[in-house]
């Protein structure tokens, strides 16, 4: 869809998104996606941030993410830097997914659940 960007993905291709996100697969880009996670714009107390491209949680576990939709689609990615944990949820719905999302995120975190390879 042009209005959107023209943009579409697989959930193969967010998950290695996120691999490159984290540090696990290696890529040319990532000084850029490093430096788009940082901290830019401060959303209030408690709140957390916006970087480049991204919304950054405050808390004692940071969490880095963005969602989006358009035309009966939703979207949510979001990882955790330190604990190299990712999420992508991409739903053919109207309705938001980003509780689902972060709560997927939280559960990945806590159990210590581990990425599936991907070549």
């Amino acid at each position: 869809m042009a209005p959107a960007g023209g943009l579409y993905s697989s959930t193969r291709e967010m998950a290695k998104f996120l691999q490159a996100c984290l540090g696990l697969r290696a890529t040319p880009l990532s000084a850029v996606l490093a430096e788009a996670e940082k901290p830019l714009f401060p959303l209030g107390k408690q709140q957390g941030f916006v970087g480049f491209a991204w919304h950054l949680t405050a808390g004692k576990v940071p969490v880095v993410w963005h969602n989006g939709g358009t035309g009966g689609y939703r979207s949510f990615i979001g990882y955790q830097p330190t604990k190299k944990r990712g999420i992508a949820v991409l739903a053919n719905s109207s309705r938001s997914v980003d509780m689902l999302g972060m709560q997927l995120l939280k559960d990945a975190i806590l159990f210590r659940i581990k990425p599936f390879p991907l070549n």
